[in-house]
């Protein structure tokens, strides 16, 4: 899935901000290695997380979710967001 991601930048000693917009593909591909690697299955990942099998389903094809759900993801196992989600700014 590919997103535009907004950053504001300041510009020197002048305060002023620039918007840039970056096209970043994100991934959910190291969700099932991470889960695997803690011992679950996704359907007791859901139950711990308190977040719905079809949000799961979603992170698998690599659809958008919310990030409160991944934060409730990552609580429940105990991980870093970057165990669950990749971010390639480049867009490729």
């Amino acid at each position: 899935m590919t997103f535009f991601i907004h950053y504001d930048i300041l510009l020197g000693e002048n305060l002023c901000w620039k918007e840039v917009f970056v096209l970043a593909k994100i991934d959910y591909s190291q969700l099932r290695a991470t889960v695997k690697k803690k011992g679950l299955t996704l359907i007791e990942l859901a139950r711990k997380a308190n977040v719905s099998h079809s949000v799961l389903c979603r992170l698998s094809s690599n659809q958008s979710v919310s990030l409160s759900s991944i934060a409730k993801i990552c609580e429940a196992l105990s991980c870093s967001i970057t165990d669950v989600v990749n971010i390639d700014l480049d867009g490729t």
